[in-house]
């Protein structure tokens, strides 16, 4: 019943997914096609893009599934995936495009090369369209980790991670999840002559991969009388997400009763006051590449745990 519920919000947005088009029009950055016919021709094409992903909501993630025929099991063979046939991120924005232009999007190193697809800006959502696929993460647009279908109004659908289905989530959430890098997108228009440009800038410069958690805040001791949850997120940039999260040995405490997940999150009941000090270490998503490489930083932080009042 909620996989129902999802397709039909996917249909509905993906029928409004025109007059969106209509409102970036304004949008500084983006000059719009001569003809009103071609702009026409244009927005047609993003919404039907949209509606293609749309109409998959539900399909299991599944790495090296999928493609512009629709959801499959691996045929390069990878491990087949146990939630049946279905996309990983690229072969289900390969899918979109395909149903509604017939063009087959190229992955891997062929992303960024000209003369299909038209670049478009890392400006955030500013001068994105419906149906736009947008690239997130890693060290450039050739090396992206994720992919999906821009729906409008800040909203992406993708297939995510193994054990989810394809959805819709937000931009934003999307570019938290990978260290705030978005690489711009590709825009795919199919029965038109005249092309839509963008403003020029060069990718946004991804961070130094790091510990950006630089202090942590203080808390109370917890009692049966004055029960207290410590809770706070370490944060990183750069690299590759999803990130693990550690202690250094040797390197101090965390407060008793509190302890650090691999997510990074810090959670627990204080147990006695103090100024605790620690090291810890944070290590990035091992690349594909050979050999893989994988990144890691440390950092000293601390938490004063203060008695109840």
């Amino acid at each position: 019943m909620r996989t129902i519920h999802r397709r039909r919000r996917a249909f509905a947005r993906a029928a409004v997914a025109v007059t969106l088009l209509a409102s970036l029009a304004g949008v500084a950055g983006i000059t719009l096609v001569s003809s009103a016919r071609a702009a026409s021709a244009a927005q047609s094409t993003g919404a039907a893009i949209v509606s293609a992903a749309a109409s998959q909501a539900g399909v299991p993630y599944c790495i090296g599934g999928g493609g512009v025929n629709g959801p499959s099991q691996p045929a390069n063979g990878l491990p087949t995936c146990a939630a049946g046939p279905g996309f990983d991120c690229m072969s289900l924005a390969q899918y979109a495009v395909f149903q509604a232009t017939g063009i087959t999007v190229p992955s891997g190193t062929d992303v960024s090369l000209p003369g299909v697809g038209t670049l478009v800006a890392p400006d955030g959502t500013a001068d994105l369209e419906p149906g736009d696929v947008v690239f997130f993460g890693g060290s450039s647009l050739d090396d992206y980790v994720h992919s999906g279908i821009y729906a409008g109004d800040g909203e992406v659908w993708d297939a995510l991670v193994p054990g989810t289905d394809v959805q819709e989530h937000g931009f934003g959430a999307l570019g938290n999840d990978y260290g705030n890098i978005y690489w711009g997108a590709v825009r795919y228009t199919a029965g038109t002559t005249t092309t839509t440009t963008t403003t020029t800038s060069s990718p946004t410069s991804p961070p130094s991969f790091g510990v950006t958690s630089a202090s942590l805040a203080g808390g109370l001791v917890s009692s049966r009388a004055h029960p207290v949850t410590y809770t706070q997120t370490l944060k990183a940039s750069g690299g590759s997400p999803p990130y693990k999260w550690s202690l250094v040995k040797g390197s101090g405490s965390l407060p008793d009763g509190l302890r650090l997940k691999s997510t990074g999150v810090i959670t627990g009941k204080a147990t006695e006051a103090g100024d605790f000090t620690f090291e810890v270490r944070v290590v990035d998503k091992k690349t594909r590449t050979k050999p893989p490489t994988q990144q890691s930083a440390t950092r000293s932080l601390s938490i004063v745990i203060t008695a109840a009042p």
